[in-house]
């Protein structure tokens, strides 16, 4: 299971939020590079890095940040927010971008268009599924689409996509633990790979999402408990990336 680190960026500074409210900004660093260089300096394989202000904007805004990242580390990084078309998407890309999220994109394009760039790009695209009131959250998660999440699921396989990042957005910053529940329902699903996120703020989150490996479960996102050194990376990388735990 791959323990993957999460990198948020807004007004340039690496911070955390409470399910994506912009009110509760907890800024832990002024420069995201260097965090995004201690995460791989203690043995982070990959990096999800996500634009907040892109996210809320429609469009790219701390790129620039961004591209310092992928220049200085040599570790895969994955992408999100305000990725809304193909010219952003070939940008980042084109910048060294390991995988392209893309959230809202998916509920406001038509779907040949969407196919259309699953066929061109693959794997280097993932679906982000922000689950919110049993919905689906967009643009920045301040706007709900009444969808059920099955139904996302069964409308993104048949677009062809493989791997997904769930995100339960009510638990996301909140340190309470993932939503395990969820997790099953869609990997039960069994045709798409699963990246976990939300909630996780100890060893014992990280067992139990372990379990789900075998279902398709193939990491999970990280955020506040590292930054509060809640759980230590170096640590929990032996632990688990990879491995069978307990």
């Amino acid at each position: 299971m791959l323990i993957i680190p999460a990198i948020d960026i807004k007004d340039k500074q690496c911070v955390r939020l409470c399910q994506g409210r912009m009110a509760e900004v907890e800024i832990f660093s002024e420069d995201p590079v260097a965090m995004a260089l201690r995460w791989q300096q203690e043995g982070a394989q990959l990096l999800h890095v996500v634009d907040l202000d892109g996210a809320w904007e429609g469009k790219p805004v701390n790129l620039p940040v961004i591209k310092r990242i992928l220049e200085k580390t040599h570790i895969p990084v994955q992408v999100g927010g305000g990725i809304r078309n193909e010219a952003t998407i070939r940008e980042y890309l084109d910048a060294g971008v390991s995988r392209v999220v893309l959230g809202t994109f998916l509920l406001q394009q038509e779907q040949a268009r969407i196919k259309e760039m699953v066929r061109k790009f693959g794997n280097q695209l993932i679906a982000g599924v922000d689950v919110k009131n049993n919905g689906i959250a967009i643009q920045g998660w301040v706007r709900e689409v009444s969808q059920p999440v099955e139904q996302f699921m069964d409308y993104l396989i048949e677009l062809g996509f493989q791997r997904i990042i769930l995100t339960d957005v009510e638990r996301d910053g909140m340190l309470k633990g993932p939503n395990i529940e969820l997790i099953k329902k869609v990997l039960r699903k069994g045709k798409l790979k699963v990246i976990a996120s939300g909630g996780v703020s100890k060893k014992e989150d990280l067992y139990q999402l372990q379990k789900l490996e075998d279902l398709g479960l193939e990491g999970v996102i990280i955020g506040k408990a590292l930054y509060r050194d809640d759980l230590i990376l170096e640590e929990i990388v032996k632990i688990f990336n990879n491995r069978k735990g307990k």
